[in-house]
This record gives C-alpha cells, sequence and structure tokens, in this order.
C-alpha cells in the first residue's frame, strides 16, 4: 500500500501494526513524515481484511477532509519518491525551457532590455520555477511540512508565467500596470496560503480569471468573429474545455505543455527585425487577402498597421479601418521606405508623424497628425526621433 500526502499515519492491518509514516496523533506531537511511504501487506489472509490507518496533520494544519491525497493497493511495494512518469509534461519540457531561457538571454545580450523580450525571459524562468517544483516530488522524498509551501511555490510560478505572458502581449502596457498585475497574483497566493486554501484551487481560480482578461481583451480588440478564429483564443478554448472536464490533470500536465508552446513560438518570434532598412523596395501599393477577398492598398493613404492577433489591421487616412489576414511580422518586406515598425505591435507611415512625446514612467507616443497617437517601444524611440529628425532637414 502506498500512501500519499502531507500527514503522519499510522497503519494497522487485522489489528496488528504494519507500518507508519511518522506517528499519528491527536495531541499535536504526531512524529514528522515523509510525503511519500509504502507499506507492506503481504499478511492480509485469504478472504475479509480489515485495514485501518490512523491519520494526524496537526503541523501542517490541514483539515482532516484533506489530508488523504493517494491511497493505493499494489502488488509490490514501489520506492518512496513519486514515479517520475506521473510528471512527464514537467520531465520533457525541461530541455526545451532551458533553451527557451538561453535563447532570451541571448536576446537580451545582443540588443539590451526590450520590455517584450525582458517580460517573456521572466515568463520563461517563471515556468522553470513552476515546473521545478512540480518535479521535485520525483526526486526528493521530502518532510510533509513542505509540501504545501512547494504546492504554493508551483502556484505562484504558474499564475506568474501566464500572467506575465498576456502583459507581454498587450498593445499599450505600461510598467505600473504589470506591477499591478503581479501583484494582484501574488496577493491571491497569499491569501490562499493565510485562508488554507487548497493551492490547485487557488491556481484554478487564478488561471480562469487571467484567460477571461485575455479572452476579453481580444474580444475588444479583434472582434468577436475575428478573435473566435484566432489560435490563441483556439488555444484559451481547448484548455478551458480540458480543465472543466479533468481539471487535476490539467494542472498536471496540460498547462505546462501549453506554455511551453507559447513560449516556444514567442521564442522565434522574438527575433524578428524592429525597423524598415534602407534598402527596403519602392511600393506604391500592396495586395493582401481580406476577410472579403484579395484588396490593394494605396500605401500612402495607409497611416498605421496594428497587430490584431491573427491579422494585421490597416489605418487609413479616411479613418476607416481594414483587417488583413497574414503574420504581421512579414509585412514590412511588403512596404515602402516610409513605414516604420515603432512597436512590436505597430507599424506607422512616418510621412504623417509630427511629434515624438515622453511620456511618464518614460514611456514614448508618436503622434499622427494632432488626434491620433501610438505607442513606441523604448528600444525605438531613438531610430524614431532620428527619423523626424531627418524628415525636418
Amino acid at each position: 500500500m502506498r500512501l500519499s500526502g502531507p500527514f503522519a499515519a499510522t497503519v494497522y492491518l487485522n489489528g496488528r501494526r504494519v507500518g507508519s509514516e511518522g506517528d499519528a496523533a491527536i495531541d499535536g506531537l504526531e512524529g514528522e513524515a515523509l510525503i511519500d511511504s509504502s507499506h507492506d501487506l503481504s499478511s492480509a489472509r485469504a478472504g475479509t481484511n480489515e485495514l485501518m490507518i490512523l491519520v494526524s496533520s496537526s503541523k501542517a494544519g490541514l483539515h482532516g477532509h484533506r489530508l488523504l491525497q493517494d491511497l493505493a493497493l499494489t502488488p509490490e511495494l514501489r520506492p518512496d519518491a513519486r514515479q517520475a512518469g506521473y510528471y512527464w509534461a514537467g520531465i520533457s519540457l525541461i530541455g526545451l525551457l532551458i533553451l527557451i531561457v538561453l535563447g532570451f538571454a541571448h536576446e537580451l545580450m545582443r540588443n539590451g532590455v526590450r520590455w517584450h523580450t525582458g517580460w517573456m525571459l521572466v515568463a520563461a524562468v517563471s515556468l522553470a520555477l513552476a515546473l521545478s517544483a512540480e518535479i521535485s516530488r520525483a526526486i526528493i522524498n521530502y518532510p510533509y511540512v513542505f509540501h504545501l509551501p512547494r504546492m504554493f511555490v508551483l502556484s505562484l510560478g504558474t499564475l506568474s508565467a501566464v500572467l506575465t505572458w498576456w502583459i507581454a502581449q498587450r498593445r499599450e502596457a505600461g510598467w505600473r500596470v504589470p506591477a499591478a498585475m503581479l501583484g494582484s497574483a501574488g496577493m491571491l497566493v497569499l491569501v490562499g496560503m493565510v485562508l488554507g486554501i487548497n493551492p490547485d484551487t487557488v491556481t484554478l481560480i487564478g488561471l480562469a480569471l487571467i484567460a477571461l482578461l485575455i479572452a476579453g481583451e481580444m474580444i475588444v480588440r479583434a472582434g468577436l468573429r475575428s478573435a473566435l478564429i484566432d489560435p490563441v483564443m483556439a488555444v484559451l478554448l481547448a484548455t478551458a474545455i480540458i480543465a472543466i472536464w479533468s481539471p487535476w490533470a490539467f494542472l498536471d500536465n496540460t498547462v505546462f505543455l501549453v506554455l511551453g508552446l507559447v513560449l516556444m513560438v514567442e521564442l522565434v518570434g522574438v527575433f524578428q527585425p524592429g525597423t524598415a532598412t534602407e534598402t527596403a523596395p519602392v511600393a506604391v501599393t500592396t495586395c493582401l487577402q481580406t476577410e472579403s477577398g484579395e484588396k490593394a492598398f494605396i500605401l500612402a493613404e495607409v497611416v498605421a498597421i496594428h497587430a490584431a492577433g491573427n491579422y494585421a489591421e490597416f489605418e487609413m487616412e479616411d479613418g476607416q479601418r481594414q483587417l488583413t489576414r497574414g503574420a504581421f511580422n512579414k509585412l514590412m518586406e511588403q512596404l515602402a521606405p516610409s513605414f516604420m515598425r515603432v512597436h512590436r505591435s505597430h507599424i506607422v507611415n512616418m510621412d504623417y508623424a509630427t511629434r515624438l512625446q515622453v511620456r511618464p514612467s518614460s514611456r514614448y507616443s508618436l503622434f499622427l497628425g494632432q488626434r491620433r497617437e501610438i505607442p513606441v517601444s523604448r528600444s525605438l524611440a531613438g531610430a524614431v526621433r532620428e527619423r523626424l529628425k531627418d524628415a525636418e532637414d
């Protein structure tokens, strides 16, 4: 028999003590136990047997109905540490995660600290922390008093990974909003710890709230129809179904696989060039696929282009907006030299640019005419300023 959970236990078979995981006691003086243990029940007789397990968890402060996590009868004894195969998703992602962290670190060293790259690195490190906590049980059979802290590290790391990934995707997020959101995630975990809420429950609630925020932002930004066919929305819907169908399987494996895949895609996209080159071909028009078919855009009438999920949104001089299909990162190859990428989510026609303004918290905004305002990445603000200066000369 295998016992697994944050408690001390004493096992009796047919009135005879056959093993213990620490020593259960009702007076708070229980003997501290390991989180996993196996017990030999080979003395069981043919027919009916009586198995009694006394459990207590005064040192972990858990309620009685939450003590037993796993009770399994097996043909033979297994090692005390939980089998590594139980954590196959986390273990399989370790190598990929190391490559992701090294890739983002290399990008930071090569191009300096860029807002998006920095937050994606934080997301990767957070996921690495969560995975380390997740698979530690297959390596170390630790005392049960460390079980809840391990679970909260897992919870905080998972929530932080999802939050920082979302923050990196936002169009116009500054430093205050991310800090507030990360603080909220930390407070959620802290309140859960103080109230004795199961860390898995805290993680599920936090992930559900974040998923709703992401879905809501996508719908507001791109519209319901466009959001529903966006790959990110498809992933959210699929993971939501899995989480509802089998929440614990979702937390054990699926959430890590989804996050690892998302970060891998981000690692590929983060190396895209940020500005147009001087040798860019002169273009007057460009033809792109829209929802109503192929359409030719007169580039001189295009004021700005914005990333919109799996689409690119063209903003025209007359105020009209048109969604086009295709990768936003590859648009620069089809545009005239007057276009410049000023943000990971924005390309502008510099012929319409009037001035660059510094906002609070060292944020930058580029004005196109008097009313249109576009956020500018800190790393690209210098290049934008030079383009404006050259235009004045």
